[in-house]
């Protein structure tokens, strides 16, 4: 998520040119629609941050404004008004559709009459580009309060059916950002803009995370009778590839088209079972040759295991690979997916960005310790992501992931298997994020 970045652009001049308000729907105490694992209003926020900072790279784009940046209500007139008071060019409101479940396509409104009919068209082939699903067209959005109430062309899309649950979980899809969801939705906006504006639409490119499933199209294995599908569990996208390693030959793999040259994380998904091999083989094949890691698949399943940093070159060079040779003979491998999270190779610059209320606290004491406890003082209750990182900038694991409630929770830390050295915890929700220092002695 680019929710910071996205924020610093609010009132941000470029150079002279067009100007676009941006209204991520619904907030606050109105959702919008659910899904199982995401609300409306999030998926919306999620879009917009990632619109306004593509829109950020258009040396054209003069302003890009928000009607809201946060979660909280706004109501249809205020984000008019805003609109309308502050002269925008365009206006392009952003939501997510729901039915009853079994419903998928992308659509968008507008004055079919008015300039905003191009604006429209142009930003649903981008959303269809985006995510494949079916084309429900252009359709006529005067009945609209947010498009009737405004002076300038206005848009309002409706990205994907987010509560769909009936091949994949779309909402799934938006929590996790699986296959940078909500960027390549934001790109649509931003490409279909500028392309109505007649200006050179930025570069699609996550910085983000590269995921290869067992379903993409990056993944292989040496014989598809010899693996098969499961779907127990949770496993990424639905379902997992597994295989008897009685007869030591088999493998899978997973190979990513990279966006960039640069650091990575590596991290693999799997379903953890009684019946797994505790010594599932995987090689991360880099810029730097093979490296091997053992992973026990019997524990730590349904989440993200880090692997480690590597260097890639962009494209298609890189790899991973789980084997069988050398497992324990006779029990289960799951080929599930696998995670390329471009990072650095330093310290990110820390940094908490404000949630409604207040800020979150982060305390690590006693330090320096050989045990700690990080309390948490948190304004909001929230999902939150404990992890560890070294002084290179690595992370080496994710210490505990969940929702916590308003005010203060602690959480210990027993680093049972590091050296003593300094290390570095970031705590992050959606849109904030703070770490600290624990040096940790023998």
């Amino acid at each position: 998520m680019r929710s910071l970045a996205a924020s610093l652009l609010i009132g941000y001049s470029c150079a002279a040119g067009w100007t676009v308000c941006l209204d991520p729907g619904h907030g606050g105490s109105d959702p919008g629609a659910s899904g199982d694992w995401y609300l409306e209003k999030n998926a919306n926020l999620d879009v917009a941050n990632e619109a306004a900072y593509y829109l950020g790279m258009v040396s054209d784009c003069e302003w890009v404004g928000m009607t809201r940046s946060g979660d909280y209500d706004v109501t249809l007139q205020a984000r008019c008004d805003y609109a309308n008071q502050n002269g925008f060019d365009r206006y392009m409101c952003i939501h997510e559709n729901a039915f009853d479940g079994t419903v998928q396509g992308s659509e968008t409104y507008c004055d079919l009459a008015g300039t905003g009919y191009d604006l429209a068209t142009g930003v649903l082939d981008g959303i269809l580009w985006a995510h494949s699903y079916s084309d429900r067209g252009v359709k006529d959005g005067t009945w609209l309060y947010v498009i009737a109430h405004t002076d300038m062309p206005a848009i309002l899309g409706e990205g994907t059916f987010i509560d769909y649950d009936t091949s994949w979980d779309e909402s799934y899809r938006y929590y996790t950002n699986w296959n940078d969801h909500e960027g390549r939705q934001g790109w649509a906006y931003a490409a279909g803009l500028c392309e109505h504006m007649g200006s050179t639409p930025p570069a699609y490119g996550s910085t983000g995370d590269v995921i290869v499933d067992n379903l993409s199209a990056g993944f292989t294995v040496n014989s598809p009778a010899e693996w098969s599908s499961g779907s127990y569990g949770n496993p990424w996208d639905g379902n997992y590839r597994w295989s008897m390693t009685t007869n030591q030959s088999d493998w899978a793999r997973w190979t990513p088209n990279l966006p960039e040259s640069g650091w990575y994380e590596v991290s693999v998904w799997y379903v953890e079972g009684t019946n797994r091999a505790s010594d599932a083989r995987f090689t991360v094949h880099h810029a730097g040759g093979d490296t091997e890691f053992t992973v026990d698949q019997t524990k730590d399943g349904e989440q993200w295991n880090v692997l480690g940093g590597f260097g890639f070159d962009a494209g298609s060079s890189a790899w991973v690979t789980l084997s069988e040779t050398g497992v324990t003979p006779d029990k289960v491998v799951i080929a599930d997916a696998v995670r390329f999270h471009m990072t650095s190779t330093g310290i990110e610059e820390t940094v908490s960005a404000p949630m409604p209320g207040d800020t979150p606290g982060l305390l690590i004491a006693p330090n320096p310790a050989s045990a700690f406890m990080v309390t948490l003082s948190l304004p909001n209750a929230c999902i939150v992501s404990l992890d560890l990182y070294d002084l290179s900038g690595r992370r080496l694991e994710t210490i505990s992931r969940g929702f916590l409630p308003a005010g203060q929770s602690a959480i210990p830390w027993i680093p049972d298997r590091y050296p003593a050295a300094v290390y570095i915890i970031r705590a992050s929700g959606e849109d904030w994020s703070t770490a600290g220092m624990a040096v940790l002695m023998e």
